[in-house]
């Protein structure tokens, strides 16, 4: 038995008893891909052109209506996004949607639909009418989701929805909040949707007026453990923060020939701007970059051993470097700094 059928045959209840026509109805997600054209007519031919060339284009099949019992999935009505494609995603085969007609005389012709429904923020990815994606509507048969603000491994996962929120279908999402923007990757444990990423999720973070306790930095730039606020004020300060395992700055005119451009070669095109084996070349041979602050201590350490080295006699190679730095000193010193100075982490090209 279809799934439509479990859903409209048997018993009558809200989703397939007879009712007067309505402009606005729930319907199934049948097909969302290119079709093959059907050229029995002319018509017929148009109508699957047309649906091909919206590739926001769904067919529906109306739940519980009389229109749409007998039509074959290849003979539903086209239907287009209500919203604007800057902001539609295309639902998956059997999730529902909330379908517009233009009327009653119209019923076979074009339609528009806003969705799909989602029960609960760990059903982003898909939500089908066979599992929970009703479980929230008074005349479901399915029990609700468990309130996932109330799990607390879960904390962080999900945003509060009084923010502006873009959840993607996996483990992504844009973050609009106060003053700040949030966009992160990897926000969930990997197959554990309500388990929060505390060990590696990536993300970038705009903070705008962050107030800042500005500390009397050293002479590396580095505050001491006993260095003192600068002011006892806070100022304003806006703060970009980028988080991973490894950080990438790149240029187009780099050092390096990389093809930052990369697209796929099918039909679809997509374009992953860097492939696999191009990133892996990248984090293995750009350059390292250079921590400023160790850097600055190891020229300071070599202008000293240049200015106070001393030869005895003349010729031979320097016994010392002056009254405080010993050659062995030295040796140590500049080994510590060259081998902390270069980041394992943040490559450039």
């Amino acid at each position: 038995m279809s799934i439509f059928n479990k859903i409209s045959g048997g018993k009558n209840n809200s989703f397939n008893k007879s009712r007067p026509f309505q402009n606005i109805q729930m319907g199934v997600v049948m097909e969302n891909d290119k079709v093959q054209p059907n050229t029995d007519t002319s018509g017929k031919r148009r109508k699957d052109d047309r649906f091909n060339a919206d590739s926001h284009a769904i067919r529906v099949r109306l739940i519980g209506s009389e229109y749409d019992n007998s039509t074959a999935d290849s003979e539903l009505a086209n239907c287009f996004p209500l919203m604007p494609k800057h902001l539609n995603f295309v639902p998956k085969p059997n999730e529902m949607v909330l379908v517009f007609l233009f009327g009653e005389d119209g019923k076979q012709g074009d339609r528009f639909y806003i969705g799909p429904f989602i029960s609960s923020e760990d059903k982003l990815d898909k939500d089908t009418i066979d599992g929970t994606a009703q479980s929230n509507l008074q005349t479901s048969k399915v029990n609700p989701s468990e309130d996932i603000s109330k799990n607390p491994l879960a904390n962080g996962i999900y945003e509060t929805p009084t923010n502006v929120v873009i959840d993607g279908r996996q483990n992504t999402d844009i973050i609009q909040r106060d003053g700040e923007v949030l966009i992160r990757a990897g926000k969930f444990k990997t197959n554990e949707k309500k388990r929060f990423n505390d060990k590696n999720p990536g993300y970038i973070q705009l903070k705008f007026n962050h107030q800042f306790s500005e500390k009397i930095l050293g002479e590396n730039g580095v505050a001491g453990p006993n260095a003192q606020l600068k002011s006892n004020k806070p100022k304003d300060v806006t703060v970009t923060n980028i988080v991973s395992d490894k950080i990438n700055l790149l240029t187009h005119n780099g050092s390096q020939e990389l093809d930052l451009t990369y697209r796929e070669k099918d039909s679809k095109g997509a374009a992953k701007y860097i492939s696999n084996d191009e990133l892996d070349d990248i984090l293995n041979t750009s350059h390292p970059l250079v921590f400023g602050d160790i850097l600055l201590e190891y020229l300071k350490l070599f202008k000293r051993a240049f200015l106070q080295h001393v030869h005895n006699p003349a010729g031979v190679s320097p016994t010392d470097f002056g009254t405080d730095l010993s050659v062995e000193d030295f040796i140590k010193l500049s080994s510590e700094y060259e081998k902390n100075m270069i980041s394992k982490n943040i490559r450039i090209n």
